[in-house]
C-alpha cells in the first residue's frame, strides 16, 4: 500500500488529570493558536494527533538520547510533544514510518538543538 502523508488535527487543551479538557479541535495549527491566545494562555496548549493513525502512514515518534548522543530508545508516541533536555537525558519528537527513520530523524534533529541551544533542561521551542 502506497505511503500517505499524515492528516493533522490540533487539538486545544488545558488542565491536567481530573481539570483536563479540551476547547477545540482545528484543521490548522495557525486557528489553534489563534484559540490558544483567546483563551488567554495560562495552562492552554496546542497537541497533535494523527487521523486515522495506521501503520502505513508516517505517525509521530518519541526519541531519548544520553548527553553524549546515544541513542536510549525510540517508540511511537501518542502526539508530537515539545522536545526537552532533561539532566542526563533529551527526547525529540519526529515524523517517521518506523523505528529506523525516527532514529535517523531522531538524531538529525537532537544534533541540530544540541548545536543550537547547547545542554539546557527545558523545552525547546518547535521550529517545524
Amino acid at each position: 500500500m502506497p505511503e500517505r502523508e499524515p492528516c493533522l488535527v490540533y487539538v486545544v487543551t488545558s488542565g491536567e488529570y481530573s481539570s483536563y479538557g479540551i476547547h477545540g479541535v482545528y484543521s490548522t495549527e495557525a486557528l489553534a493558536k489563534a484559540d490558544v491566545e483567546r483563551l488567554g494562555g495560562g495552562s492552554a496548549t496546542v497537541e497533535y494527533y494523527v487521523l486515522d493513525n495506521r501503520d502505513d502512514v508516517r505517525g509521530p515518534w518519541e526519541v531519548s538520547f544520553q548527553r553524549d548522543g546515544t541513542v536510549l530508545a525510540a517508540g511511537r508516541a501518542r502526539t508530537l510533544g515539545p522536545d526537552w533536555i532533561g539532566r542526563v537525558e533529551a527526547h525529540v519528537y519526529v515524523w517517521a514510518r518506523d523505528e529506523a527513520q525516527a532514529i535517523k530523524a531522531g538524531v538529525e534533529r537532537w544534533t541540530q538543538i544540541v548545536s543550537t541551544f547547547g545542554w539546557s533542561p527545558g523545552t525547546i521551542p518547535r521550529a517545524d
